[in-house]
């Protein structure tokens, strides 16, 4: 009876060490766990930011936007000559191709419609403010936007546009024109082309893990740093299409007259067609891929 009473009291006292022991080892896994977290948030912490300073410094270091071609700026206003209009009539007769854009001026609060006429060699950009003119230059304006909007002409915007396809802020200067001849085919919207062209012209690298069966698609497991949309839906803005493509800063606040000129760039390359080769020809040679 004692023996058994001696060989119940040591396995009890084996047992309580055992679970002393089992606590103490799991105390200091939790106390492990909570050292792992803590380096964790630390190492994601810094390494967002050095992310964000890469990402920053990379920033600053872009060239400025640069026009595919060179270009002359028109504005009308108030001001504006009938001669001027009359010139900008005959140049818009002579052109098949033209971009097209609107931005707001928060210093003068008023609103703006910009066109480039894309001519083989340079470009002419008409900034028209959104005010009350003369009839008789108003009527000369309307003639104009006919000109550029009634034929066959191609517009270039970024944005679909809905239809009739002018955005809002021209409302005002194409109500006594006769919209249903307006072709909402004539415009196209650069933003799902470039898309495709972009995905078709950067592949994605050898090694990139959403290669599958050459299809070029945009996808959560793509690698490749030079192709920022992860996803089929994801879209591009124009900035980010001008810093991807050309290595270059669009700086709309500064220059709002840019947003169409980038459009005209973008259109260009697309329309002819140009491969990888000949796009980084054009980036600054500062900056490499």
């Amino acid at each position: 009876m004692m023996l058994s009473t001696m060989i119940y009291t040591g396995f009890m006292f084996i047992v309580v060490g055992i679970i002393v022991l089992f606590r103490k080892i799991y105390l200091e896994l939790q106390n492990i766990k909570i050292i792992i977290k803590i380096f964790k948030q630390q190492f994601s912490s810094t390494y967002r930011n050095n992310v964000q300073i890469k990402k920053q410094k990379h920033l600053t270091d872009l060239s400025n936007f640069i026009p595919l071609r060179s270009y002359k700026v028109y504005t009308i206003d108030q001001t504006t000559s009938l001669e001027r209009l009359y010139m900008l009539i005959e140049k818009a007769g002579k052109t098949t191709k033209f971009s097209f854009s609107t931005y707001h001026d928060d210093e003068s609060n008023k609103n703006y419609f910009v066109i480039d006429f894309i001519q083989p060699s340079s470009s002419i950009i008409i900034n028209v403010e959104i005010s009350k003119i003369s009839h008789v230059l108003n009527d000369k304006l309307q003639e104009l936007l006919s000109i550029i909007f009634y034929s066959s002409n191609t517009i270039y915007t970024w944005n679909y546009l809905s239809f009739p396809p002018v955005d809002f802020l021209i409302y005002d200067h194409i109500y006594s024109m006769n919209t249903d001849k307006i072709n909402p085919k004539n415009f196209i919207s650069l933003q799902h082309q470039f898309k495709h062209w972009y995905n078709r012209t950067f592949k994605h690298d050898e090694n990139c893990q959403q290669i599958v069966d050459f299809v070029d698609s945009d996808g959560p497991l793509c690698s490749c740093p030079y192709r920022p949309c992860k996803f089929p839906t994801d879209t591009w803005s124009l900035s980010m299409a001008i810093m991807y493509t050309f290595h270059e800063h669009l700086q709309l606040n500064e220059n709002p007259l840019e947003q169409c000129l980038a459009i005209t760039k973008l259109a260009i390359i697309i329309e002819e067609g140009r491969n990888r080769q000949r796009i980084e020809a054009l980036r600054s040679p500062s900056i490499h891929t």
